[in-house]
């Protein structure tokens, strides 16, 4: 069960102050839905990032997160075993596979079937996405750039076929032999040290800065570089930044980074810096420039693609989270068989881990049938083109190794235009150089990430750390199950790609950074509700959104209160003039001079007013007139709630400021006070709250003497004050009278 202290830990977590109100309603519907806080907040992060600007949650947004993906989760999660009593559809099959016909899988034949079917699927009851099919607005394209790459040709030709391996020497690809899992210390530790020593060095030959050193004096300036890092336990803050060593610079010791020097500045754990400072109390530096940026050049191999290429990438998943029918890859495939590019890329995974469906009581075939049979009428679409079809592997594939970097698939049949690579990978296609991972490591590093001072936008900060870290995946400590050997060896860039392709939750743009073309795709599917494959809003629309909901939060109460002025308004100038007046003392000074009477009865006659300035009746002398007039007093009520909530603020404020000057004038004057009073709190003797506070005294009484000549003067002074009473008294049943 969630709680209020777990929703403040993971709000915590994502950079958000949270406020109670927001807490309620989380912890609200985590108990509707029964969904922990950390499903949660997560599932608002994706949201968040995907509808909206900000990731600060609103009540009005917190509600239509319920509306578009809790309620909807929990009515597919109700029908799951409605699902599973349906029949299965019969297009989607392709070698049918029933309980009666298991033993024949022994026998594996090429698929025969229409291109758009998809595996054996059979042993799961897959129900239909209505509203996908409906969709109003398929194909639609929400963001275009007009970015190109010299030496290459406008002219295209689908006939073409493109070359397509992996960048480098083939000794450096990630082989599906690939060795992982057990890793000693040392050898972690030798590893990363090989990315600090050399990055480090690279910067200071970058910027020509003096020899690197490690803290060997007090005090002092300093030339050094390390990797970023915070406490094991908690998150990295500016005030608890730390600076690793490499074992040659400084035993792999780490000191302190104090950064209250930099105007700008933006880190993450495990980004490699030098530092340029001084040292204070012999172990910390204080840094009066950083660097980070060893971007690396271009390729300049050059590219030998004779037409323009045209390239489809989509990013998994490819099929929804209630079944295995793959209705969005069918679309995919169809499109690009109408289109014919040179390049399909898909980066995985094709079968989730997390899907709900692939379960063992569920299936009754293995994960890597599934896989094959996938495979086999995805290339069936492609047999007679020259498309090349490229599959980046995840680790998150349920019957694939769960390691990053990640090798390469492996599929039963063989396909000459089928391209299994690992994630990351660096493809060469006639010289054009492209980056392309599976792994969501920009949502990653958005969590770790701090930043000051940076121009420019969060997204192109996030990819430039790549890029001027040369790594696919720079973060240290990792979010991932990570093969640090493997990372070192195959997660690096040896040049800068022309491409950058990094699928993410987080939304989607086309970038030039560095002259390499950055592009994050969104998922391909994230709800059947979704309108097109791409899960975010346009732009235009996302403004639009934020716009009127902007307005119904700001402008909504404003209008509800005008309205209430109105009425207010309404009801003194037509029936009862004492609602009218109430309270307009308040926003104005009353009473105040008239040139004339507002009623027409009495415009003939000059305006008279009582002791106390108010218009009085010129017949009856009482308080039935206005006091201003009807356009001022209508104006007044229609601010009225508006302004009366400041102005009983201002008065509050200005009678606590004023506080202490009106004590002192507030002073008794013993003068005042009978002597018999005085005489008789001289007999009570001294309070409880004298006693217990005994510098809280009066001061000492006067005493009346028979020669005294002050006790006729203030006999007057009572007098005086007595008739000023009466006369107050008989101005307030005028008041009430009227």
């Amino acid at each position: 069960m969630a709680s209020i202290d777990e929703l403040k830990v993971n709000f915590h977590f994502m950079d958000i102050e949270a406020k109670n109100d927001i807490l309620e309603k989380c912890l609200e519907l985590c108990s509707k839905y029964e969904v922990s806080a950390e499903d949660l907040v997560d599932q608002w992060s994706a949201f968040a990032a995907s509808h909206f600007n900000t990731i600060t949650p609103t009540l009005a947004a917190l509600e239509l997160m319920e509306h578009r993906e809790l309620i909807k989760q929990q009515q597919q999660l109700r029908q799951k075993r409605r699902y599973l009593k349906t029949e299965v559809k019969p297009a989607l099959t392709t070698e049918a596979q029933t309980p009666e016909t298991v033993k024949s899988k022994k026998r594996h034949r090429s698929p025969e079937d229409d291109k758009e079917n998809l595996p054996s699927t059979s042993a799961l009851n897959i129900s239909e996405s209505f509203t996908y099919h409906n969709r109003s607005n398929p194909l639609k394209v929400l963001l275009s750039t007009a970015y190109t790459t010299k030496n290459i040709s406008r002219n295209y030709n689908s006939a073409v076929s493109v070359c397509v391996k992996q960048y480098g020497p083939q000794s450096n690809w990630l082989s599906v032999e690939a060795k992982y899992m057990f890793e000693k210390p040392k050898i972690i530790t030798t590893c990363i040290n090989e990315i600090i020593e050399y990055l480090g060095h690279s910067l200071i030959k970058k910027y020509k800065l003096e020899n690197p050193q490690g803290i060997l004096q007090l005090t002092g300036n300093i030339v050094t570089f390390g990797r970023i890092c915070c406490n094991p336990k908690g998150k990295l803050k500016p005030t608890s930044i730390q600076l690793e060593y490499s074992v040659e610079l400084g035993q792999g010791n780490r000191i302190s980074l104090n950064l209250s020097k930099l105007p700008s500045y933006a880190l993450f754990p495990g980004q490699v810096v030098a530092a340029v400072g001084e040292v204070i109390h012999g172990n910390t530096v204080v840094a009066h420039e950083l660097y980070s940026n060893v971007t690396l050049p271009l390729s300049l191999e050059e590219i030998k693609i004779p037409d323009t290429l045209e390239m489809i990438i989509a990013a998994a998943p490819f099929t929804f989270n209630h079944n295995i029918a793959y209705e969005p890859l069918q679309d995919l495939l169809k499109y690009a068989a109408e289109k014919k590019p040179h390049l399909l890329v898909l980066t995985g995974p094709l079968l989730d881990e997390s899907h709900e469906n692939l379960t063992d009581e569920c299936l009754l075939e293995s994960y890597d049938s599934l896989f094959n049979n996938l495979i086999d009428c995805i290339m069936t679409t492609f047999k007679d083109l020259t498309t090349q079809v490229v599959i980046v592997a995840s680790q998150k594939e349920i019957f694939h190794v769960p390691v990053y970097p990640t090798p390469p698939y492996v599929s039963k049949n063989k396909y000459p235009n089928l391209h299994f690579v690992p994630d990351p990978s660096m493809l060469d296609i006639g010289g054009l150089i492209v980056g392309v991972t599976a792994t969501d490591v920009l949502f990653q590093m958005s969590r770790e990430e701090i930043s000051l001072g940076r121009s420019g936008d969060r997204m192109s900060r996030l990819v430039s750390h790549l890029i001027e870290q040369q790594s696919f995946y720079p973060l240290i400590p990792p979010k991932l199950r990570v093969s640090y050997r493997l990372l070192e060896k195959h997660a690096t860039m040896d040049v800068t790609p022309h491409l950058l392709i990094l699928p993410s939750t987080l939304r989607y743009f086309i970038k030039d950074i560095y002259n390499a073309c950055s592009n994050s795709l969104s998922k391909a599917v994230i709800g059947e509700d979704d309108e097109s494959l791409t899960p975010c809003l346009n732009n235009t629309e996302d403004k639009t959104f934020s716009l009127v909901l902007l307005m119904y939060t700001f402008l909504g109460p404003i209008l509800c209160l005008v309205a209430l002025g109105i009425l207010k308004g309404i009801l003194g100038l037509c029936c009862c003039p004492v609602i009218g007046m109430y309270g307009l003392g308040l926003l104005v000074q009353l009473p105040r001079p008239l040139d004339q009477y507002q009623e027409k009865e009495f415009r003939h006659c000059p305006v008279q007013y009582d002791e106390l300035g108010w218009p009085v009746n010129p017949y009856t002398g009482m308080r039935t007139v206005r006091a201003i007039s009807k356009r001022s007093e209508f104006f007044l009520n229609t601010i009225f709630f508006l302004a009366f909530p400041l102005a009983t603020c201002c008065k509050i404020c200005n009678a606590c400021c004023n506080s202490s000057s009106n004590v002192e004038k507030i002073k008794f004057d013993v003068r005042s006070i009978p002597s018999k009073c005085m005489q008789e709190c001289r007999r009570r003797g001294p309070s409880k709250m004298e006693k217990k506070k005994k510098k809280c005294r009066l001061p000492k009484p006067h005493v009346y003497s028979d020669s005294d000549t002050t006790e006729a003067s203030d006999t007057k002074y009572v007098l005086e004050q007595l008739r000023k009473s009466e006369q107050s008294l008989k101005n307030c049943t005028y008041f009430d009278n009227a």
